[in-house]
């Protein structure tokens, strides 16, 4: 799958799954877990492979994942 493939299904999963609560890169429900690159860091989220994996899989309580 090209690069371009990735980042469309990517964001396809991201607004289906994640903008609920990431809106705007930001996290409305709890402090220190929006998407910026500190909050990132701290979480131990800060890598392509964690990104990916936390918005292809969700993290718990993100019980709602769903594949597209």
């Amino acid at each position: 799958m090209a690069a371009d493939a990735y980042a469309d299904k990517g964001e396809k999963i991201f607004t289906a799954n994640c903008t609920g609560c990431h809106a705007h890169g930001m996290h409305h429900i709890a402090l220190g877990k929006s998407l910026s690159k500190g909050d990132l860091t701290a979480n131990k989220r800060n890598s392509s492979t964690a990104i990916i994996a936390l918005v292809t899989n969700g993290k718990s309580p993100m019980h709602w994942i769903i594949q597209i």
